[in-house]
Order: structure tokens, then C-alpha cells, then sequence
């Protein structure tokens, strides 16, 4: 059967038959105030754990491994839910790397910092009579209370709850009859921090120990008003204690704040060594976690290659593309590897050699390619593999006081053959984004 695609995220899990008890929940139960979370800040191929504990909440598969995002076309489904309000990438437990041919032998398993109500999600079913089953357990393990519902569209439409009040719902775990999918995690109340560690943290008039508890403690009980709480006490130029700033910065690393990262690279650059470096560090591990979703794609062509008898150099032509689905800005550059030499005059191929530059814009829906000749003295290298490589570098934050505020650097190999000048595809060799920020990687 045939679905549409659209760019949707999901979570994909396994069935376990369980003893079953209540009704389900449906999507209307939850109050406007629910807490909701789309997985929209992820990108492809990155690995999903604790990204949301910020929000109070931590994902992974039954057997503790950290789920896999990849691409919604790979399976080519509709994941749009009612409110057609979720739009980015899948999540895979992370052995289940076979999405063709067999199921993963996972199921996802979503804990909780407070006690919640109810909790549900949408989820799909590819024959329409997929089963998916929620089970609920208490902050001790003890299971609470089970259920069950038929998939009735193939697509992700199909809503599973389960409400178990007061607040006593810390895990659930969601099985089903085959790789499915799941998306738009809500519940509530959603996660609250005590009044009392959320005014002791900014209050200066409290002694350095019971701010740095308060600070502990909004770490261990996350909610967005503890996010907000750190953040103000990290930016807070005002406040005398430093180091308790950047004991705020570590909790906003620990928690994943995402929102907090525009603060963190500006902290980046404070004259307090021990306050910038923190933010430094922070900063990277948010940019490794929550990488820009829509990530250029980067291709690289043998087109044509020469062995010189005269002076032995393998001469190579390189095409390099790069494609944006959003308008991304850059610096672009192919170059050789170890052993390469960049002529700049005599060329076999080409006329000049000024194409394999590239710096400015590209826009969505646009492509950007580059050409160059590279030689490589294969005398000395005649067994190892030669290496061409694509290295773009995408601008997220301009220039600022001769720095790079924030950028990732995308690099793509091709290796050739020594001997015949052919190209090889190496089968460890990804197109994958090197993040770095504050002008270079994590220190």
C-alpha cells in the first residue's frame, strides 16, 4: 500500500501482548495548558535521549538505548496529526536498523521528572488494524494501568492515551505489532519547579550555598520556568557571585535548554575565563544535540582523471554540489587530501582553476557547483587511497568582532584508486556536520 509523504516526526516502537485495563484517553481530555512536544529541533541521523530535559522528560528504547532520527521519506508515510502542527523527522530505536525487512525488537519508553495525570500521542498503523498498546507506571516501577487501540487510518491520526490521576504517571512505554510510529508527545501537567528554588536561585541576598542548592535543585526538577530562572541568573552582569553564574550555565548544559543558546555564545565571549569557557562548552554540546534540521546536501564527482607518464602525477577533475532546502549562508571550498597538489597553471582539464570557491547565499530549492583540477604525485603514495574533499562551512551567526560566533562545518569525501584513478565509495565515509562554534570545535 502506498503513502504519502510529508515531512513529519515520529517514533517508531514494537508490540508486547500485556494484560490490559482502562479505557484510552482521547486528545480531547488534555486542557489547552498541556505540555507538547513535536521533536521539531532534531535533525537526521542524530541520536535522541535527553534533549527534552528541559521540558522533564527523557526518551529511549526498552533496552536503555538512545533512539535514531531519520529521514519520514524512508517509509514514505502521512504523520500529519489532526492539528497538523508536527513537521520534521522519525525516530527509530536505535537496533532496529533494518526498517524493510523486519521490525526492531524495541519499544519506546518516555520517563517523566514529575508525576503527570495523563499522557498520550498519535500513532500510525500501515494496515489499518495495527494495535498499539500504553502502559503507565508509577515512580517505584509499578505498573498502574495498560491500554490499547487499533490504528483506523494508516497514517498518524490515530491517538493513544492514558490518564491515571493525581499525578502519579512518571513512565510510560509504548509497544506495537511492527514498526510504527509515533508523534506528538502530550501530557500534563507537565513539569513544575518549587516556588521557593526558582526565587532562592536569583535572590542575592541568600548565602552562596543555598543558591547554589536552589540552583541543584531546578537541575533535578527541570520545567521551563526553571530554564528561564537559570538563564536570567546567567545573565545577570548585575549579580556579584560569577561563579554561580556559571554553575547556572553547567544546568542549562545538563538540562539541553536549547532556547537558551543565543545567550550562551554571547556568554561566550565574557572577560570571566571560567564563565566563558562554561558557556563555551555549553554552547557546542546544545549545537551537537539540536543541529539545524534542514541540513545541505553535499555530492562529489569523479568526472575525468589522467596518470601523467611524464611526471607521474595522477591528475583528477572534481565536480562538488551542494543543495539547500532552506536558504543557508556559506563558505564553500573543494580541495585534495594528503599527497594532493593544487596546480595553478598548466592545467590538463581546465582553462583556470577559480571555480572551487564558493562564498554567499544559496538560496531554497537551489544548487551550487564547483569544478577543480587536482594532482596527486602517486609515487609516493602507490597503495593508499587519495582523498578529495568537499568542506562547507554553514553560517548560523554573522561575523562579530573578528570571530565566528556560531557555524557548522559539512565535509564530504571521495577517495580514488592509486593505480587506476577511479573512484572508490568508501562504506565509513559520511557527509556528516562537524559543530563547532565561537570560531572552532569543543575545547
Amino acid at each position: 500500500m502506498a503513502y504519502s509523504r510529508r515531512n513529519r516526526v515520529a517514533l517508531l516502537a514494537v508490540f508486547v501482548s500485556l494484560p490490559l485495563g482502562a479505557a484510552p484517553t482521547d486528545s480531547g481530555d488534555f486542557s489547552p495548558l498541556a505540555s507538547r512536544i513535536g521533536f521539531d529541533t532534531l535533525a537526521p541521523g542524530q541520536y535522541l535521549s535527553d534533549q527534552f530535559l528541559n521540558r522533564g522528560v527523557r526518551l529511549r528504547d526498552t533496552t536503555g538505548r538512545p533512539l535514531r532520527v531519520i529521514y519520514p521519506q524512508t517509509l514514505g508515510l502521512d504523520t500529519q496529526t489532526p492539528q497538523g502542527a508536527i513537521q520534521s523527522r522519525f525516530i527509530l530505536p536505535s537496533q532496529g536498523q533494518d526498517l524493510i525487512t523486519g521490525p526492531s525488537s524495541a519499544g519506546i519508553v518516555i520517563d517523566f521528572t514529575t508525576g503527570q495525570d495523563r499522557v498520550g500521542f498519535y500513532f500510525a498503523g500501515y494496515d489499518n488494524n495495527a494495535s498499539g498498546v500504553l502502559h503507565a507506571y508509577d515512580a517505584d516501577g509499578n505498573l498502574l494501568d495498560s491500554v490499547s487501540v487499533t490504528a483506523k487510518d494508516p497514517g498518524v491520526t490515530n491517538f493513544i492515551g492514558i490518564d491515571h490521576k493525581p499525578g502519579t504517571i512518571r513512565r510510560v512505554v509504548f509497544q506495537q505489532n511492527g514498526v510504527e510510529l509515533i508523534d506528538e508527545l502530550i501530557f500534563e501537567p507537565g513539569p513544575s519547579s518549587s516556588e521557593e528554588a526558582l526565587e532562592q536561585a536569583l535572590d542575592e541576598g541568600r548565602t552562596r550555598a543555598e543558591r547554589l542548592a536552589a540552583v541543584d535543585e531546578l537541575m533535578l526538577y527541570p520545567s521551563p520556568a526553571a530554564v528561564e530562572a537559570l538563564r536570567k541568573l546567567a545573565n545577570d552582569e548585575d549579580d556579584p557571585d560569577v561563579y554561580l553564574r556559571e554553575r547556572a550555565v553547567i544546568a542549562l548544559e545538563q538540562l539541553y535548554a536549547y532556547e537558551a543558546l543565543p545567550d550562551l555564545l554571547r556568554l561566550g565571549r565574557h572577560t570571566h575565563r571560567p564563565l566563558a569557557l562554561a558557556a563555551y562548552n555549553a554552547a557546542w554540546t546544545l549545537r551537537q544535540a539540536f543541529p539545524p534540521p534542514d541540513q545541505p546536501e553535499l555530492t562529489l564527482e569523479l568526472l575525468k582523471n589522467f596518470l601523467d607518464p611524464d611526471d607521474g602525477y595522477l591528475k583528477v577533475l572534481i565536480r562538488g554540489v551542494i543543495s539547500a532546502g532552506t536558504r543557508i549562508e556559506v563558505e564553500a571550498s573543494l580541495a585534495g587530501g594528503k599527497g594532493a597538489i593544487q596546480p595553478r597553471r598548466n592545467l590538463v582539464f581546465l582553462d583556470s582553476n577559480d571555480e572551487f570557491r564558493y562564498s554567499g547565499p544559496i538560496t531554497a530549492g537551489k544548487t551550487v557547483e564547483m569544478i577543480r583540477e587536482i594532482w596527486f604525485d602517486v609515487a609516493d603514495r602507490p597503495q593508499d587511497p587519495l582523498v578529495v574533499q568537499l568542506r562547507l562551512k554553514r553560517i548560523i551567526s554573522p561575523r562579530d568582532d573578528q570571530r565566528i560566533a556560531d557555524f557548522i562545518t559539512h565535509q564530504a569525501r571521495l577517495h580514488i584508486d592509486p593505480k587506476t584513478g577511479t573512484a572508490i565509495t568508501p562504506t565509513d565515509d559520511l557527509a556528516l556536520p562537524i559543530h563547532e562554534v565561537l570560531g572552532g570545535p569543543k575545547q
